[in-house]
Parts: structure tokens; sequence; C-alpha cells
């Protein structure tokens, strides 16, 4: 009804107007009716989407789904009449610095305390341009070079010094053993008292002693055996016998201790040193049975090894005595 009565007023306003004017006010109106047909229902359908967006502002208009693409279906090649779209602007370094590099991997946190270089190995350099003796086991080792290490890593231990023993080129080291094999410098046969740790006497790593243990220094079967495959497959250029002040087994054996059992037949073995120091007057009788079994033993262990006694004859080995006091932490070599 609205409609038929605003159309029907369009002819009686045009009879108000002049007949000269007629003509051209009634074309534009036909015109503007028509803009106004052809526009009605776009801003219908504007005006729905409108209300559907505000009805939850900032979000997404979930009204109609877009269709999948079908992966079969060619791609739909572009209009060459279309105008080109522009590109997206490029990121700018200046505003966003994250933009202009890629992010790199998170790197592995160092561990706690190991984030400084390692010190050098102090007897190092000893061992370079040493070659390895000939068919004696690749052991670059002189043992003037040994001996020099021991008496140098002693020195450290007493006085305080920079110790070679760094955890994280400890570890190192122990992985490059296990990979390459060891080269000790020395065999050293010394006491299993707990008061006597000979890497730690010496301040040495991984890899340079094959330390060799039994109560009083006593070179047993294994012992002697130990010592054999040192020099023989090892290579070693030093083999000490090393004792040390306020020795349980020797005070005892001194004291003449009777032991049953296992204990007994190594007491037994240092009878001769006990015997030797009879004459001693009772407050130096002890050490002196230490300092006389270092030297006595050192200079059984050809005598009861042909192995080594081969190798020192050959050149091969240095067999030599010393004493660890463990109030000082000196330790008393013997030419």
């Amino acid at each position: 009804m609205i409609k038929r009565i605003r159309f029907t007023a369009i002819p009686i306003c045009l009879c108000l107007i002049p007949s000269g004017a007629r003509a051209a006010s009634l074309a534009a109106l036909v015109a503007a009716l028509f803009a106004v047909a052809a526009a009605s229902p776009a801003l219908a359908q504007g005006s729905s989407a409108s209300e559907r967006t505000s009805a939850l502002p900032g979000a997404v208009d979930f009204g109609v789904d877009p269709a999948p693409a079908d992966p079969a279906a060619p791609a739909t090649p572009p209009d060459p009449a279309a105008p080109p779209s522009p590109a997206a602007p490029a990121a700018d370094p200046a505003a966003d610095p994250a933009a202009a590099t890629p992010a790199a991997p998170p790197e592995a946190a160092p561990a706690a305390g190991h984030d400084e270089a390692a010190p050098a190995d102090p007897h190092a350099d000893q061992a370079a341009g040493h070659p390895a003796p000939s068919g004696h086991g690749g052991n670059p080792w002189t043992a003037a070079a040994a001996m020099t290490a021991l008496t140098d890593g002693n020195a450290r231990f007493v006085g305080g010094g920079p110790s070679c023993r760094d955890p994280q080129a400890g570890k190192n080291l122990r992985r490059e053993l296990a990979t390459e094999g060891q080269t000790p410098m020395a065999a050293i046969l010394s006491c299993s008292d707990s008061r006597a740790p000979v890497e730690d006497i010496f301040d040495m790593s991984f890899g340079d002693i094959f330390s060799i243990r039994a109560a009083g220094s006593v070179p047993g079967v294994d012992q002697l055996g130990s010592i054999e495959y040192a020099v023989a497959h090892l290579g070693v250029p030093v083999v000490v016998v090393l004792s040390h002040t306020k020795c349980g087994a020797i005070t005892a054996a001194v004291q003449g201790a009777n032991e049953p059992g296992n204990l007994g037949e190594l007491l037994h073995k240092l009878d001769p040193i006990s015997q030797a120091v009879q004459g001693v007057a009772d407050p130096d009788k002890i050490n002196a049975a230490v300092y006389l079994s270092a030297k006595r033993f050192s200079e059984q262990l050809p005598a009861l090894s042909p192995v080594i006694k081969e190798a020192l004859d050959a050149g091969k080995v240095t067999i030599v005595d010393a004493v660890y006091d463990i109030d000082t932490g000196q330790v008393h070599f013997h030419p």
C-alpha cells in the first residue's frame, strides 16, 4: 500500500511542473528511482553482516564457512586484465630487529664452574719431544721426564701451588684415554694406607700413574705381576717403590705382632726388615724400618721378576725407592 501511494503521487507532482521543464524532471526522477532500487539489496546485505559482526566486538565472522579447496582442481590462472595486487611491505629492521635476523636455536648452557678454559697440564711439555722408545709400548715418557714430573707434582702438593687436576680437563682426558689407551709415566708400588693416595701426593690425573698397592708396600705375586704388565705392555720408564712414615704394617712387624691368616703371611714378608733394625734405638726404629723397606723391596724387584730384570738390563726401566712423610706431604726420593 505504501509503495502504491508513493508512486501514485509522482504524476500529480509532475502536473504542477511547467511543461518546458517537465520532461527533464521526469528523466531525473526515473534515474533516481533506478539508483535507489539498485542500491537497496547491497545495503540490506551489508546491514545484516554489520549486525552479525557487531554482536561480538573483535570476533571473527563464522557466519559462512569457506568451501575447502579441491586439491585436484587446477589453479585459476590470473586475469591479465586485473591490476597487480600490491606486494606486502617488507619488515623494517629498524622497527623490528627480530625481523631482520632469523631466530637462532638456543645453545646449551655451560656447566657451572666450567666456563673457563682448563689450565694446561704442567707436565705436558715435559712429555713432548721425547719419542717413544722403539719396541717399548709406544710410551712417550723418558725416565728423566717422568722423575721431573713426579718431583714437580709433589712440590705442588706440598706448597699448595696451582694443581693440574681440573675437573673439566679431567673429564675430557678420561674420554680421550678410553679411546686412545694409556701411557702412564710411572708404575708406583705403594702402601694401601688411606692417608697416602698416590695421585694426590704427586698431583697427577687420569692416565699418569699405574698404581699398585699393598699393605706395607710388600711386593707379592699379584703386585709383581702388575708391575710386569706396566713394564712390558705399557712401557713405563720408571718403577717407584714408595713407603710412608707411620706405616701400620711395618710398625706391627717391627713390634713382633702375631696376626693370623693372610695378614700374618704378609707381615712375615717384613721379618727381614724388622730384624735389620733391631739395633736401632726405639724412637727411630720404625722410621728406619720404613726407609729400609723401600730400599730393600726396590732392590729385590729384578731378583723376583725376570721380566723386570730384562727391562732393567736393557735400559728400558729405572727403579727408584722413596718415602712419603704423611706429616709434611713431602716425598723423599733416594738415589
